[in-house]
This record gives structure tokens, C-alpha cells and sequence, in this order.
């Protein structure tokens, strides 16, 4: 990916989430800060709670995720914030990925 040219608010997001990351050796951007039940990075953002990797991909592309869309981790690894690492996909691309690298037992709809 391309980086674009930022805006001022895009900047600011990334001021606050270069401050909890953590370069990891295999290019991760590791998010140091509160993580949910699942294992993934949260933080406060306007007023919400939000996934780092999720506000991460957002400011990157410039635009919201398209509905109905996952972020997925090409890393594998849930407190990843690289948007080299991230890409928009479908919940049955989520799924067949998971499957793939066996971490579920059984192909689900």
C-alpha cells in the first residue's frame, strides 16, 4: 500500500496510537494498551471504545469500512496495528482463513 497524505485529524489518531505501539521483529505494530476479552487491542476515540486495528486500517485507507467487513490480519496477530498487515475482508474470508491455519475445528457458516 501507498501511504497518502494525511490529514490533521489523521495525524492525531496516529500520534495516539504510535504512543501504545511496539515494533515487534516481524514488522507488527504491536498495541501495548487495553485489550478485550478476545485478545484485541481497545482504546477511547471520540467518545467510543474502539479496535486499534479497526481505527488503524480506517485512518489509513481515509475512508469508514465498508459495511458488513472484518479487518483481517495477515500477521495473524490481534494486537497488530500495521496497515501493511491489514486488509478489509468478508466474514467467510475470516472464517476460511481461520480454518486454514487450523485454529478452528469445523468450517462454520
Amino acid at each position: 500500500m501507498t501511504p497518502r497524505p494525511l490529514d490533521d485529524a489523521e495525524r492525531q489518531v496516529w500520534m495516539m496510537l504510535g504512543a501504545r505501539l511496539d515494533w515487534s521483529p516481524a514488522g507488527c505494530w504491536e498495541w501495548q494498551g487495553a485489550l478485550n476479552g478476545r485478545g484485541y487491542g481497545v482504546m477511547r476515540h471520540r467518545g467510543k471504545l474502539v479496535l486499534t486495528h479497526r481505527l488503524a486500517l480506517r485512518t489509513f485507507l481515509g475512508r469508514p469500512l465498508k459495511r458488513g467487513k472484518l479487518v483481517l490480519h495477515s500477521c495473524h496477530n490481534r494486537k497488530c496495528c500495521n496497515p501493511e498487515h491489514l486488509a478489509e475482508g468478508t466474514p467467510s474470508r475470516n472464517q476460511l482463513d481461520r480454518w486454514a491455519r487450523q485454529r478452528v475445528t469445523t468450517l462454520q457458516e
